[in-house]
């Protein structure tokens, strides 16, 4: 497989440095963004099966403000 090579106009140089992206049709092929799109859709999906629990554990307990606690972060997924 060969790399495709590209030559863009001022036109799309200048929307590149104005909208911080340019526009290259057929410049990845379909069945390959169809994989990206299924593999973002389930790396989603399972983001959102997972729980995150962020303590702050002080001189006071759980939850205290004071300055110097520690951090004690946790993430607990359902899936496998």
């Amino acid at each position: 497989m060969t790399t495709p090579r590209y030559q863009t106009t001022s036109e799309q140089r200048q929307q590149l440095m104005t909208d911080g992206y340019v526009l290259l049709s057929g410049a990845v092929p379909a069945d390959l963004l169809a994989r990206w799109r299924a593999l973002a859709t389930r790396l989603e999906a399972d983001a959102l099966d997972c729980i995150v629990e962020v303590r702050v554990v002080g001189q006071h307990g759980a939850h205290s403000t004071t300055l110097g606690g520690e951090v004690q972060a946790g993430l607990g997924c359902s899936s496998a």
